[in-house]
C-alpha cells in the first residue's frame, strides 16, 4: 500500500509518500484553527473557540494534558439548545437516510431534494485508504431526475418554483430524525411551503418501519392578501436497468393506477419479444488466423499472437473456435493494449464475447469515434465468457476503431475477448429472466395520498426536471392505462394537484415515493466479490411499487401519528438537543445499503460494517453497536439466532466465524466474547426466557470454546494469537481482550444461573475471580495510570499497543454497565484508566497530533477535537505488524470507539468529560463541513457508531431486564428535572422525576426505582 502523506490543512493535497515526504508544518502555536469546532454558542449566537490558546510546551507530549476548554464551549455541553438547522451553503452535504429499514438507500437533502438513490446495492469506487469519505464528503447527486415543484397563478402571472434551493432563495432545514422539516420562502413567491418528510419509523415495530416508501407532506400557506391559485406536482424518471439496460431489447413502461387513498404513476422495465428478422452479421475479428492481423499490439499483456484457450490454472470457457484475446499469462502482472484498424460503423449493434476482471477503468474493450471513447465494457470477475453488446445506431456512418486494454496488475487484472461481430441485432442473450434478474431492475412510483383525484397526471412525459410539468399536452390517462417506449429514450411520469388558497389559508398535499428493486447480490466471501443471487425481503411483501405505497396510504394517518409521537417523545427531553441528535442518528445505518434483508436466506439480515464495506455481520465491529438492540430488538435477536449461531456457527466446537460469509473459517476472540454478551442483552430485551432457552446451548458451547482455545489453563489470562477488530492477531497479555473475556464469562455465568446450571456458572465465575486480579497485577502500571499490553516474546508477536494508552483497555467494563452487571476490575483502576484516556488521548486539535503521528486515515482533521485510538505519553514502543500502515489504526479518531469511552465515562460519573467527547464528534459533523447523518469509519454509516446510544443510556442511568421485570434509572444530570425517552421490550416511554409516563400503548408491569449516580466530575 502506498504510504501517502496528507497536508493537515488541505487533506485533498497528497504528496509523494515515503520517508522523504514530510507533512506540512503550520506556523502557529498560540492559536488553533477551529473550522470544524466553531459552533453557534447557544446563548450569544457567536462562534467561539472551544479550547486554547496553547503554548509550545503544551505539546511536548503531542496531546496537551490541560485541554483549556473555553467556558462557552463547556456551557454548550449542558445547554438545552435548539435542533440542528441548516441554510444556504450548509445544505449542500446534508443527506438524511429517509427510507425504510433494509430497503436500499435514499437521502433527504438539506433543501428537500431526494438524492443518493441506491436501490440496487451498487458499489462506488471511492478510495478509502486515507479517509476521503470524511475529508471529501459527498454532495448531492442522483442517477435520475426526480423532484417537486410549485406553480403560483396570481392574476395574469404564472410562476414555477422548484421545491429546492434553486427555486427558493430562503430554505431552512430542521432535524427531527427520523423525520425532517424543510421551510421554503422567497420574496417573489406569495406562498410559503413547509415540508415534513418521513418514512414510517416506529421503535419496537420492525415491520411497520420497513416500508420502501417515503412520504413528503407539503403544507402550502398563502401569505398574501389575494386568493392564490396554485398547483403542486412531482415527477420521476424511469431508471430501471439504468446500467444494465443498454443494448437490450427491453422497453420502459409507465402506468397510472388509482387505489383506495392513492393515485400513482409507476415506471419499470419489461422485456419484448426477440426480433425475428433475419440476423445480418459481419465478423470483424475472431482471432483465428494465428496472429492479430492489422491490430496494433502495445505492451506485453497480449503476447504477439492470440491465445488458444485458457492458460495454466485459468478456468476459461465460452469462447468460440480456438483463438481469442486473453491477457492472463499465468500472472496478472503484464499490461498492454490492442488497437484495431479503423472501420465504418454500418450496423446498429457491435456484439462480442468478454470475460476477466470487472475494473472498467483499467480492463475494458472500448469503442472510439473521432478520438473520443464512446462505449466501454469490462468483464464480470469471471473467465466464463459471455455476450455483451453496444447499441450504436446513432453512430452509423461514423469512422471508428476498437481498443482492448489491460492496465491492471492486481488480482483479476486480465481481460478475455473473442468473436467481435457487427450485427443488425444484439446477441440472443437478453431473455426476460436475465433482464429481470439484473440488480438494477426495478420499479419506482410517485403517488398522491388521499381520496381526491389528481389534476395532473402524465405517464408519457419526455421532459426532465420541472419543464412543462403544469402544461402537459398529453390526454389524462384513465385508471390502469399504460405506456411504453424503447430503452434508447428517457421516460418520465408526473402527478400533481391544484389548489385555491384564500389569504392566510393553508393546505397540505402529501406525496408517496415508493420502489421495488427485488434483486440482491448476496456477498458470500470477504471483500467486494458478489456471490449468489438473492432477493430483497421487502420486495416479497408487495408485488409492485404502487402496492407498497397503497399499503402505507390505507394507514398513513396512523403511521404518521405514531412516527411523530416517537419523534416528539425522543426530543421532548431536558437533555441537550445536540446530545439527543448525535446519540440517536447512527441508527440510520439500517436505512442504508449497509443492511440487506434476504428472502432466500430465511429473511436473514446481511449486514456490512459500513456501506458496501467489509460484509458478513462482522462480530468484532457489530458488538460495539448498542442502539439497534434497544430500538429494534427483534433484528438483533434474529441475527444472533440465524447468523452468529446459525450460518457462522461451528457446532462441532462452538467457534463463531467472525464474518459468516468468509469461506475460510476464522474466529476472533473479541467478536466471540462480544457475541456472548449480546446474547444476554438480547435476552434482557424480551419479556421472558424463551429466547435464551432457544440459544443457550450454543452460547455455552461458544463460551467453552473461548476457554479451550485461548485460556486452556483457566487462569483467566488469554494466550496465543488473538485476532480482533484491529485486523491482526495480538499476542501476549492484551488488556482489553482479557477484560472483554471476563465480561463474557460474567454474562455467561448470569445466563447459566437463569438456565438453572449453577455449576457451569461457578466455573465461569472462578475464572474471573482468578483472572481479574491477575490482570491488575500483570498489566496495571501505577506510574502510567493505565493498563498496558505485554506482547509475546517473538519478534512477530510484538504487534499491538504495548506501553501506549489504548482506547479500549477497559472495554469489558463498558459492556457490563450496559448489561447492569457488577464490575470485574477495581473501580479506582477503571476510573484512573478513563482519566488517563482523557489526559493522554483527547486532543483539542487532532491536527497537532497528526503532524507528528502521520500514518492513518483522516476521520478528524485540523481544527477538530477527538479521542485518539492510542497515545504514547511515556515514549513510543513501535508496534510490529505485517502491514506498513498498521500504525494508522492507533492514530485515528473513530467515532464508535470514542462513543464507547464517552458512554463509559458517563456511567462512571465523569459526566463532563464524556459529554465533551460526544460534543467533539457532534462538532466534527456540523453541516458546514460534512453530512451530519453519516458517521464515517472505514466507510459511510459505520455500524460501530451505534455505540453512541449507550451514552444516552448512561446519562439516563438506564437498566432493564425484561424477563426479571426490572427497570431502573439514575439520571446523571438534572436529577430534579429530568425527562427522557426510553424503551423496554414492548413499550415506549418517557421518564420523569416522579415515575414514568408512557408515549403509547398499555403499561408493562415493571418495578421502577430511582438510583443516584455514583460519582461526579471534580
Amino acid at each position: 500500500m502506498k504510504n501517502e502523506s496528507i497536508d493537515p490543512v488541505n487533506p485533498d493535497h497528497r504528496c509523494c509518500g515515503g520517508s522523504s515526504c514530510e507533512p506540512q508544518v503550520i506556523g502557529r502555536r498560540n492559536l488553533i484553527k477551529v473550522a470544524g469546532l466553531t459552533s453557534a454558542m447557544l446563548a450569544a449566537g457567536q462562534a467561539k473557540l472551544m479550547a486554547g490558546p496553547f503554548a509550545a510546551e503544551d505539546f511536548e507530549t503531542i496531546i496537551p494534558s490541560d485541554k483549556k476548554l473555553s467556558k462557552d464551549w463547556i456551557a454548550s455541553l449542558y445547554a438545552r439548545g435548539n435542533p440542528l438547522t441548516a441554510t444556504a451553503d450548509e445544505l449542500d452535504f446534508i443527506g438524511m437516510p429517509i427510507n425504510g429499514l433494509s430497503t436500499g438507500q435514499v437521502y433527504l437533502g438539506g433543501d428537500g431534494r431526494l438524492w443518493y438513490w441506491n436501490l440496487d446495492g451498487n458499489r462506488d469506487a471511492k478510495h478509502t485508504t486515507k479517509g476521503p469519505r470524511f475529508t471529501d464528503p459527498d454532495s448531492m447527486h442522483s442517477p435520475m431526475s426526480q423532484g417537486f415543484a410549485l406553480q403560483v397563478d396570481s392574476g395574469d402571472e404564472q410562476q414555477v418554483f422548484t421545491l429546492d434551493s434553486k427555486g427558493f432563495e430562503d430554505v431552512v432545514f430542521t432535524n427531527a430524525y427520523p423525520m425532517a422539516r424543510v421551510a421554503y420562502s422567497a420574496a417573489a413567491c406569495p406562498v410559503d411551503v413547509r415540508l415534513e418528510a418521513y418514512t414510517p419509523f416506529i421503535p419496537l415495530n420492525r415491520d411497520d418501519s420497513s416500508y420502501p416508501v417515503i412520504v413528503m407532506r407539503y403544507t402550502i400557506k398563502n401569505t398574501s392578501d389575494r386568493v392564490q391559485k396554485t398547483a403542486i406536482g412531482g415527477w420521476i424518471e424511469n431508471f430501471s436497468n439504468f446500467r444494465s439496460g443498454r443494448g437490450t431489447q427491453g422497453v420502459r413502461m409507465s402506468r397510472y393506477r388509482q387505489q383506495e387513498g392513492l393515485a400513482a404513476v409507476e415506471c419499470w422495465a419489461a422485456s419484448v419479444a426477440r426480433d425475428h428478422r433475419e440476423v445480418q452479421t459481419e465478423v470483424f475479428a475472431d482471432f483465428e488466423g494465428g496472429d492479430y492481423g492489422d491490430w496494433k499490439v502495445e505492451g506485453d499483456a497480449f503476447g504477439s499472437v492470440p491465445a488458444s484457450g485458457g492458460r495454466t490454472i485459468q478456468k476459461l470457457s465460452g469462447f468460440k473456435g480456438k483463438g481469442l484475446v486473453n491477457s492472463w499469462t499465468g500472472s496478472d502482472q503484464p499490461q498492454g493494449k490492442l488497437i484495431s484498424p479503423q472501420f465504418n460503423i454500418e450496423k446498429p449493434f457491435i456484439n462480442f464475447l468478454i470475460g476477466g476482471g470487472r475494473d472498467l477503468k483499467t480492463l475494458n474493450i472500448s469503442l472510439w469515434v473521432d478520438g473520443k471513447k464512446v462505449r466501454s465494457t469490462a468483464g464480470k470477475q469471471s473467465d466464463a465468457m459471455a455476450w455483451a453488446s453496444w447499441n450504436v445506431a446513432e453512430l452509423v456512418g461514423r469512422r471508428a476503431h476498437l481498443e482492448i486494454l489491460d492496465a491492471s496488475s492486481r488480482g483479476w487484472g486480465h481481460i478475455d475477448v473473442d468473436h467481435i461481430v457487427f450485427s443488425n441485432q444484439p446477441p440472443n442473450r437478453q431473455s426476460k429472466s436475465s433482464l429481470e434478474q439484473a440488480t438494477d431492475f426495478g420499479a419506482i412510483a410517485l403517488g398522491l395520498l388521499g381520496d381526491e383525484t389528481p389534476d395532473i397526471v402524465d405517464i408519457k412525459r419526455a421532459e426532465p426536471d420541472a419543464s412543462g410539468l403544469f402544461e402537459s399536452k398529453q390526454p389524462r390517462p384513465q385508471n390502469g392505462d399504460s405506456f411504453q417506449r424503447p430503452f434508447s429514450e428517457r421516460g418520465f411520469a408526473s402527478v400533481g394537484r391544484t389548489l385555491s388558497l384564500q389569504p392566510g389559508e393553508q393546505k397540505t398535499v402529501s406525496f408517496a415515493l415508493s420502489w421495488r428493486f427485488p434483486n440482491a447480490n448476496y456477498v458470500t466471501s470477504f471483500g467486494r466479490k458478489p456471490g449468489a443471487r438473492d432477493v430483497n425481503f421487502y420486495s416479497t411483501l408487495w408485488p409492485t411499487a404502487t402496492a407498497a405505497a397503497a399499503a402505507v396510504a390505507t394507514r398513513e394517518n396512523e403511521l404518521h401519528a405514531t412516527t411523530k409521537t416517537w419523534v416528539e417523545t425522543w426530543y421532548d427531553s431536558t437533555l441537550p438537543h445536540w446530545f439527543l441528535e448525535r446519540t440517536f442518528i447512527p441508527i440510520n445505518c439500517m436505512q442504508t445499503q449497509l443492511a440487506e434483508r434476504l428472502a432466500l436466506q430465511d429473511g436473514m439480515y446481511n449486514l456490512d460494517e459500513g456501506v458496501n464495506c467489509c460484509p458478513g455481520n462482522c462480530t468484532h465491529v457489530w458488538q460495539y453497536a448498542q442502539g439497534l438492540a434497544r430500538i429494534f430488538p427483534v433484528i438483533e435477536r434474529e441475527c444472533r439466532d440465524k447468523v452468529e449461531y446459525g450460518k457462522g456457527f461451528r457446532p462441532s466446537d462452538g467457534a463463531i466465524n467472525f464474518r459468516h460469509s468468509i469461506g475460510k473459517f476464522q474466529d476472533a476472540v473479541d467478536g466471540q466474547c462480544g457475541t456472548i454478551l449480546r446474547v444476554l442483552r438480547e435476552s434482557q430485551m424480551t419479556t421472558d426466557y424463551r429466547f435464551l432457552v432457544s440459544i443457550w446451548d450454543r452460547t455455552r458451547l461458544s463460551m467453552d470454546h473461548v476457554i479451550r482455545k485461548w485460556d486452556p489453563d483457566g487462569d483467566g489470562l488469554l494466550a496465543g494469537a488473538q485476532h480482533n477488530t484491529l485486523d491482526e492477531p495480538w499476542f501476549g497479555q492484551v488488556h482489553w481482550l482479557i477484560n472483554l473475556y471476563h465480561a463474557a464469562l460474567k454474562a455467561a455465568a448470569v445466563m447459566a444461573r437463569q438456565m438453572n446450571q449453577p455449576r457451569v456458572a461457578e466455573r465461569y465465575e472462578r475464572i474471573v475471580a482468578k483472572g481479574a486480579p491477575a490482570m491488575v497485577d500483570l498489566l496495571w502500571n501505577e506510574d502510567y495510570g493505565y493498563f498496558i499490553h505485554k506482547p509475546g516474546p517473538g519478534e512477530d508477536q510484538k504487534h499491538g499497543s504495548v506501553n501506549g494508552c489504548h482506547i479500549d483497555q477497559v472495554f469489558g467494563e463498558f459492556w457490563l454497565l450496559n448489561l447492569g452487571l457488577d464490575r470485574t476490575l477495581p473501580q479506582d483502576k477503571i476510573r484512573q484508566t478513563l482519566e488517563s484516556l482523557w489526559t493522554y488521548n483527547f486532543a483539542p486539535n487532532v491536527g497537532d497530533f497528526r503532524k507528528v503521528m502521520t500514518d492513518g486515515r483522516w476521520y478528524a482533521v485540523e481544527g477538530n477535537a477527538g479521542l485518539v485510538m492510542c497515545s504514547f505519553p511515556y515514549g513510543k514502543v513501535e508496534p510490529k505488524s505485517g502491514k506498513a500502515s498498521y500504525a494508522g489504526y492507533l492514530n485515528e479518531c473513530m467515532t464508535g470507539f470514542e462513543w464507547q469511552v464517552a458512554a463509559h465515562m458517563i456511567w462512571e460519573g465523569m459526566l463532563e468529560k464524556g459529554l465533551a467527547i460526544g460534543k467533539a464528534i457532534y462538532d466534527r459533523y456540523l453541516p458546514n463541513d460534512r453530512n451530519p447523518y453519516n458517521e464515517i469509519e472505514c466507510s459511510d454509516h459505520y455500524a460501530r457508531a451505534m455505540a453512541s446510544y449507550s451514552a444516552f443510556m448512561a446519562i439516563c442511568g438506564y437498566r432493564y431486564d425484561g424477563p426479571a421485570g426490572q427497570l431502573a434509572f439514575g439520571p446523571a444530570m438534572q436529577q430534579d428535572n429530568f425527562r427522557a425517552a426510553f424503551t423496554t421490550s414492548r413499550r415506549l416511554g418517557t421518564l420523569q422525576p416522579n415515575g414514568s409516563q408512557w408515549a403509547s400503548g398499555e403499561r408493562d408491569r415493571i418495578a421502577l426505582r430511582q438510583a443516584a449516580p455514583e460519582a461526579t466530575d471534580p
